[in-house]
């Protein structure tokens, strides 16, 4: 899920963007992302804070 404020309107690769930018390169070995949708009470919940699911873009972006 986004973070209003700090991540709003992040991608999954715009994380991982972010995280290379701050540990380096040859931290990353293994990505990990949740394709499952949240129910939607927690997709209300998230939204009465305007966070919302992350998009994977991971498949044309990275290849692991």
């Amino acid at each position: 899920m986004t973070k209003y404020g700090q991540t709003t309107s992040y991608t999954a690769k715009d994380h991982i963007d972010d995280l290379i930018k701050y540990l380096g390169e040859d931290v990353l070995d293994t990505i990990l992302v949740n394709t499952k949708t949240p129910s939607k009470e927690t997709l209300a919940w998230y939204e009465d804070y305007d966070e919302h699911p992350v998009k994977d873009d991971l498949k044309t972006k990275y290849r692991l």
